[in-house]
C-alpha cells in the first residue's frame, strides 16, 4: 500500500506540469494583449512596451513558461496584473471560500444522494423508483448557472427568504449565522446535481449487491431488511459509491466556476472567471494549478479508502509492488 501510495504521489508532478502547459498555452491563445488591457486602448504603443517587458512579456513563450514553473518550485507563485498583489496573498484565502461551498454542497450531495438511492433501492422497479429516477436524470442534466438563476429568481427576488449574492452581509455581517444563511442557495445549487448522479450509482451498486446469493440466504434466514441494507449490502456496495462521491467532489471544487459567478461567492472560481476576462495570466495559473492539486489528491485519499474497504482492491495495489 505504501508503494502504491508513494507512486500515485510521484504521478501528480507530470499531472500538474501538463495542467500547467495547457492553461498557459490556452491563455496565449486568447485574442487580445495583456498590456493593452492594463494600459487601456489609448496607451502609446511605447507605454505598452514598457509594460510588456516588466512583465516579461516581450520573451519567447518557452522562456516564460520556464521561468513561471522556475518560481513556482521555489514557493512563488507571481504577482496578480490586476489586483497588484502577490497571487499567494489572495488566492488562497478564496480558496478556503471554494473549499467551504464545495465541503458544504458535497457533504449535501452525499448524504442526500446516498439517502434516496438506498431507499428506491429497496423499492426497485416501482412507480417510486421510476419517478424518482427520471427527477435524478432531469436534476443531474441541469446546467449549474441556469439552476442558480431560477433559485435566485424564487427563493431571492420573489420569497425574499435567502439572499442573492456575496458570503456575508454589507451592513452588520460576518457572524456564523450569517455566513450559513448566505451559504444556503448556493450550496443546494451546487449540490443538487451531484446528488442526483451519487443517487443513480447508489442505487445501482446496491441492486447489484443485492442479488448476491448472500444477500438472498440472509434474507431467508429471517434477517430484518434494513439490517440486510446496512450491515451487508452497503458496505460492499461502498467502492463504486466512494469512486463517484470522490469525482464529484472534485468536480465540486472545479465547478462552483458558475455558481460562484451567480451569487458573486469571493471563491476561487469567481477570482478566476474575472482574471480571464483581464487575462490575468499568473492569477489564472495558479488558481488552476490549485484545482488539480486539489481534485488529484481528492482522487488519491478515494482510491485508498476503496482499498481499505475492498480486499480485492488491496491485493491489486499489494501485487504491483511485488
Amino acid at each position: 500500500m505504501t508503494w502504491y501510495i508513494g507512486k500515485r504521489l510521484a504521478m501528480i508532478v507530470p499531472v500538474l506540469l501538463g495542467v500547467s502547459l495547457l492553461v498557459f498555452s490556452m491563455m496565449h491563445m486568447i485574442p487580445g494583449d495583456v498590456a493593452t488591457a492594463l494600459a487601456g486602448p489609448a496607451a502609446s504603443e511605447a507605454v505598452k512596451e514598457v509594460i510588456r517587458h516588466s512583465l516579461g512579456l516581450d520573451q519567447p513563450l518557452p522562456v516564460q513558461f520556464w521561468n513561471w514553473i522556475s518560481n513556482i518550485v521555489a514557493g512563488d507563485f507571481g504577482s496578480s496584473l490586476v489586483y497588484k498583489r502577490p497571487i499567494s496573498e489572495f488566492v488562497f484565502q478564496k480558496f478556503f471560500n471554494t473549499a467551504l461551498l464545495a465541503g458544504v454542497s458535497a457533504l449535501l450531495a452525499i448524504s442526500v444522494g446516498m439517502v434516496v438511492g438506498i431507499f428506491v433501492s429497496s423499492k426497485s422497479h416501482s412507480l417510486l423508483d421510476r419517478i424518482t429516477m427520471a427527477v435524478t436524470l432531469v436534476l443531474g442534466s441541469t446546467p449549474l448557472f441556469w439552476f442558480g438563476l431560477i433559485m435566485v429568481l424564487l427563493f431571492s427576488l420573489n420569497l425574499r427568504w435567502f439572499p442573492a449574492t456575496g458570503m456575508v452581509s454589507i451592513v452588520g455581517g460576518g457572524g456564523f449565522l450569517d455566513i450559513a444563511h448566505h451559504l444556503v442557495l448556493p450550496a443546494i445549487v451546487t449540490a443538487v446535481p451531484s446528488a442526483a448522479i451519487i443517487a443513480r450509482m447508489t442505487r445501482a451498486s446496491m441492486l447489484e449487491v443485492l442479488g448476491q446469493n448472500y444477500i438472498r440466504v440472509a434474507r431467508a434466514k429471517g434477517i430484518r431488511r434494513r439490517i440486510v441494507l446496512r450491515r451487508h449490502a452497503l458496505r460492499n456496495a461502498l467502492p463504486p459509491i466512494s469512486t463517484v462521491c470522490g469525482l464529484e467532489l472534485g468536480y465540486l471544487l472545479s465547478g462552483v466556476v458558475f455558481v460562484e459567478v451567480v451569487f458573486a461567492w469571493p471563491g476561487l472560481g469567481n477570482a478566476l472567471y474575472y482574471a480571464i476576462i483581464a487575462r490575468d495570466i499568473p492569477t489564472v495559473q495558479a488558481s488552476v494549478l490549485l484545482i488539480a492539486l486539489s481534485f488529484v489528491m481528492i482522487n488519491l485519499i478515494v482510491d485508498v479508502y476503496n482499498a481499505f474497504l475492498d480486499p480485492k482492491i488491496r491485493v491489486a495495489t499489494e501485487g504491483g509492488q511485488a
